[in-house]
Protein backbone atom coordinates (compact mmCIF):
# COMPACT_ATOMS: atom_id res chain seq x y z
CA UNK A 1 0.00 0.00 0.00
CA UNK A 2 1.58 3.75 -1.01
CA UNK A 3 1.04 6.15 1.20
CA UNK A 4 1.39 8.74 -2.10
CA UNK A 5 -1.93 9.48 -4.60
CA UNK A 6 -2.02 7.70 -7.50
CA UNK A 7 -3.21 10.22 -9.92
CA UNK A 8 -3.46 11.31 -13.05
CA UNK A 9 -3.78 14.87 -12.98
CA UNK A 10 -3.71 17.61 -10.57
CA UNK A 11 -5.23 17.72 -7.27
CA UNK A 12 -7.24 21.62 -7.17
CA UNK A 13 -8.55 22.29 -3.36
CA UNK A 14 -11.87 22.31 -2.93
CA UNK A 15 -12.82 20.66 -5.95
CA UNK A 16 -11.38 17.26 -6.30
CA UNK A 17 -8.96 17.00 -3.21
CA UNK A 18 -12.27 16.04 -1.47
CA UNK A 19 -15.49 15.03 -2.37
CA UNK A 20 -14.92 15.51 -6.47
CA UNK A 21 -15.58 12.87 -9.43
CA UNK A 22 -13.73 10.35 -9.46
CA UNK A 23 -12.75 8.33 -12.74
CA UNK A 24 -11.19 4.76 -11.97
CA UNK A 25 -10.10 2.29 -13.89
CA UNK A 26 -8.47 -0.95 -13.43
CA UNK A 27 -4.58 0.62 -13.63
CA UNK A 28 -2.36 2.72 -16.09
CA UNK A 29 -1.67 1.09 -19.40
CA UNK A 30 0.26 1.77 -22.29
CA UNK A 31 0.60 0.76 -25.97
CA UNK A 32 1.84 -2.23 -26.95
CA UNK A 33 4.95 -0.70 -29.11
CA UNK A 34 5.40 1.86 -26.18
CA UNK A 35 6.35 -0.64 -23.68
CA UNK A 36 8.26 -2.41 -25.68
CA UNK A 37 10.39 0.51 -26.70
CA UNK A 38 10.64 1.96 -22.84
CA UNK A 39 10.02 -0.61 -20.51
CA UNK A 40 6.69 -0.84 -18.72
CA UNK A 41 6.88 2.17 -17.06
CA UNK A 42 5.41 5.75 -17.88
CA UNK A 43 7.13 7.83 -20.35
CA UNK A 44 8.60 11.45 -19.67
CA UNK A 45 5.87 13.45 -19.17
CA UNK A 46 5.67 16.63 -16.67
CA UNK A 47 3.27 15.64 -14.57
CA UNK A 48 3.98 18.39 -12.03
CA UNK A 49 2.36 20.67 -14.63
CA UNK A 50 -0.99 21.75 -13.82
CA UNK A 51 -4.08 20.43 -15.50
CA UNK A 52 -7.77 18.79 -15.18
CA UNK A 53 -8.22 15.59 -16.55
CA UNK A 54 -10.05 17.26 -19.48
CA UNK A 55 -7.25 19.40 -20.23
CA UNK A 56 -4.40 17.01 -20.10
CA UNK A 57 -3.76 16.27 -24.16
CA UNK A 58 -3.00 20.00 -24.33
CA UNK A 59 -0.52 20.13 -21.21
CA UNK A 60 1.31 16.84 -22.09
CA UNK A 61 0.76 16.90 -25.88
CA UNK A 62 -0.21 13.54 -25.92
CA UNK A 63 -3.28 12.15 -27.17
CA UNK A 64 -4.93 9.62 -24.70
CA UNK A 65 -7.73 7.71 -26.49
CA UNK A 66 -9.21 6.63 -22.65
CA UNK A 67 -9.44 9.87 -21.75
CA UNK A 68 -11.18 11.19 -25.01
CA UNK A 69 -13.90 8.81 -24.96
CA UNK A 70 -14.76 9.41 -21.21
CA UNK A 71 -14.47 13.16 -22.36
CA UNK A 72 -17.21 12.17 -25.11
CA UNK A 73 -19.23 10.47 -22.91
CA UNK A 74 -19.52 13.14 -20.39
CA UNK A 75 -21.06 15.64 -23.25
CA UNK A 76 -23.71 12.65 -23.83
CA UNK A 77 -24.36 13.16 -20.59
CA UNK A 78 -25.53 16.71 -20.96
CA UNK A 79 -22.68 17.71 -18.95
CA UNK A 80 -19.35 18.34 -21.58
CA UNK A 81 -16.30 19.29 -20.40
CA UNK A 82 -14.14 22.48 -21.16
CA UNK A 83 -10.46 21.00 -23.10
CA UNK A 84 -8.93 24.73 -22.97
CA UNK A 85 -8.78 25.88 -19.58
CA UNK A 86 -9.75 24.99 -15.51
CA UNK A 87 -13.20 25.49 -15.75
CA UNK A 88 -14.83 24.27 -11.75
CA UNK A 89 -16.65 21.54 -12.74
CA UNK A 90 -13.42 20.41 -15.01
CA UNK A 91 -11.76 21.12 -11.95
CA UNK A 92 -13.41 18.45 -9.53
CA UNK A 93 -12.45 15.42 -11.86
CA UNK A 94 -9.61 13.18 -10.43
CA UNK A 95 -8.61 10.40 -12.31
CA UNK A 96 -6.82 7.62 -10.59
CA UNK A 97 -6.67 3.38 -11.32
CA UNK A 98 -7.88 0.92 -8.75
CA UNK A 99 -4.36 -0.86 -9.05
CA UNK A 100 -1.23 1.05 -8.64
CA UNK A 101 0.30 -0.77 -11.67
CA UNK A 102 0.97 -1.06 -15.60
CA UNK A 103 0.32 -2.58 -18.42
CA UNK A 104 -0.49 -2.83 -21.96
CA UNK A 105 -3.92 -5.15 -21.27
CA UNK A 106 -6.06 -7.42 -19.07
CA UNK A 107 -5.88 -9.98 -21.40
CA UNK A 108 -4.81 -13.54 -19.86
CA UNK A 109 -5.56 -11.84 -16.10
CA UNK A 110 -7.51 -12.99 -13.25
CA UNK A 111 -9.06 -9.45 -13.07
CA UNK A 112 -11.52 -9.96 -10.08
CA UNK A 113 -8.02 -11.85 -8.10
CA UNK A 114 -6.22 -9.07 -9.27
CA UNK A 115 -8.27 -6.27 -8.41
CA UNK A 116 -8.55 -8.12 -4.12
CA UNK A 117 -4.77 -7.93 -4.50
CA UNK A 118 -5.41 -4.04 -5.20
CA UNK A 119 -8.00 -3.59 -2.42
CA UNK A 120 -5.54 -1.27 -0.09
CA UNK A 121 -4.72 0.93 -3.06
CA UNK A 122 -8.10 1.70 -4.02
CA UNK A 123 -9.32 1.87 -0.30
CA UNK A 124 -6.47 4.24 0.86
CA UNK A 125 -7.56 6.50 -2.06
CA UNK A 126 -11.31 6.42 -1.24
CA UNK A 127 -10.26 7.49 2.43
CA UNK A 128 -7.94 9.97 1.20
CA UNK A 129 -10.29 11.79 -1.76
CA UNK A 130 -13.57 10.57 -0.75
CA UNK A 131 -15.53 11.45 -3.81
CA UNK A 132 -18.96 12.19 -3.81
CA UNK A 133 -19.22 10.08 -7.32
CA UNK A 134 -17.15 7.05 -8.45
CA UNK A 135 -17.05 6.24 -12.09
CA UNK A 136 -16.12 3.00 -12.47
CA UNK A 137 -14.28 2.62 -16.42
CA UNK A 138 -14.33 -1.18 -15.91
CA UNK A 139 -17.46 -3.86 -14.91
CA UNK A 140 -15.62 -6.11 -13.02
CA UNK A 141 -14.50 -3.16 -10.04
CA UNK A 142 -18.45 -3.44 -9.03
CA UNK A 143 -18.35 -6.76 -8.29
CA UNK A 144 -15.29 -6.67 -5.98
CA UNK A 145 -16.03 -3.57 -4.47
CA UNK A 146 -19.09 -5.84 -2.63
CA UNK A 147 -16.73 -8.25 -1.72
CA UNK A 148 -17.72 -8.47 1.76
CA UNK A 149 -14.75 -7.56 3.32
CA UNK A 150 -13.50 -4.89 0.75
CA UNK A 151 -17.40 -3.29 1.44
CA UNK A 152 -17.16 -3.18 5.02
CA UNK A 153 -14.31 -1.17 4.98
CA UNK A 154 -15.67 1.15 1.91
CA UNK A 155 -18.47 1.66 4.23
CA UNK A 156 -16.29 2.45 7.20
CA UNK A 157 -15.12 5.60 5.24
CA UNK A 158 -18.58 6.28 2.89
CA UNK A 159 -20.83 5.46 5.22
CA UNK A 160 -24.03 2.69 5.15
CA UNK A 161 -25.35 1.60 1.45
CA UNK A 162 -28.19 3.41 0.85
CA UNK A 163 -29.38 2.40 -2.81
CA UNK A 164 -28.56 -1.31 -3.40
CA UNK A 165 -26.90 -2.43 -6.26
CA UNK A 166 -28.84 -2.37 -9.20
CA UNK A 167 -27.66 -3.77 -12.93
CA UNK A 168 -29.02 -2.14 -15.65
CA UNK A 169 -29.34 -3.23 -19.22
CA UNK A 170 -31.38 -1.83 -21.76
CA UNK A 171 -32.69 -2.44 -25.41
CA UNK A 172 -30.50 -1.69 -28.06
CA UNK A 173 -29.97 -2.87 -31.68
CA UNK A 174 -26.54 -3.48 -30.69
CA UNK A 175 -24.34 -5.21 -28.16
CA UNK A 176 -25.69 -4.49 -24.70
CA UNK A 177 -23.28 -4.69 -21.22
CA UNK A 178 -25.14 -3.89 -17.86
CA UNK A 179 -24.19 -0.43 -16.40
CA UNK A 180 -24.82 -0.09 -12.77
CA UNK A 181 -25.68 2.40 -10.04
CA UNK A 182 -25.34 1.91 -6.20
CA UNK A 183 -25.07 4.62 -3.10
CA UNK A 184 -23.87 5.14 -0.41
CA UNK A 185 -24.15 8.15 2.02
CA UNK A 186 -21.49 9.88 0.73
CA UNK A 187 -21.28 9.10 -2.23
CA UNK A 188 -22.79 7.67 -5.50
CA UNK A 189 -20.87 4.88 -7.97
CA UNK A 190 -21.64 4.57 -11.53
CA UNK A 191 -19.72 1.97 -13.64
CA UNK A 192 -19.41 1.16 -16.84
CA UNK A 193 -17.71 -0.41 -19.14
CA UNK A 194 -14.36 -0.05 -20.07
CA UNK A 195 -14.22 2.68 -22.44
CA UNK A 196 -11.14 1.73 -24.84
CA UNK A 197 -11.04 -2.01 -24.00
CA UNK A 198 -15.10 -3.22 -24.47
CA UNK A 199 -15.74 -4.63 -27.58
CA UNK A 200 -18.46 -3.65 -29.38
CA UNK A 201 -19.13 -0.87 -27.44
CA UNK A 202 -21.33 1.83 -29.03
CA UNK A 203 -21.64 5.47 -27.63
CA UNK A 204 -24.76 5.52 -28.79
CA UNK A 205 -25.57 2.72 -25.69
CA UNK A 206 -24.01 4.77 -23.22
CA UNK A 207 -25.82 7.62 -24.23
CA UNK A 208 -29.18 5.87 -23.37
CA UNK A 209 -28.50 6.37 -19.70
CA UNK A 210 -27.96 9.74 -19.91
CA UNK A 211 -31.36 10.35 -17.88
CA UNK A 212 -29.70 8.15 -14.93
CA UNK A 213 -26.61 9.97 -14.90
CA UNK A 214 -27.08 13.62 -15.63
CA UNK A 215 -29.28 13.56 -12.36
CA UNK A 216 -26.52 12.38 -10.64
CA UNK A 217 -24.17 14.93 -12.18
CA UNK A 218 -26.66 17.72 -11.53
CA UNK A 219 -27.44 16.88 -8.42
CA UNK A 220 -22.90 17.27 -7.87
CA UNK A 221 -23.11 20.39 -9.37
CA UNK A 222 -25.89 22.02 -6.71
CA UNK A 223 -23.75 20.00 -4.01
CA UNK A 224 -20.73 21.93 -4.96
CA UNK A 225 -22.11 25.57 -6.58
CA UNK A 226 -20.91 25.38 -9.39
Amino acid sequence: MTNELNIGNTLFKGFNDKEGIMICGYEWGLPKEEIEKNGNIQTEIDFEAETTFSNKINVHKKNYPYDERIIKWFKLWGHPLQRNNNGKFEKCIIQTNWCNSQDNNMKNINIHQKLLNCKDNFLFHIEKLQPKIIFFMGSAMIDVLNNQEIKRDFMRIMGREIKPLKKIMKHFNGKQFNIAFQSFEKCDIISLPHPSGSIGLSDEYIKLFKDEIKIILDKFREYKKI
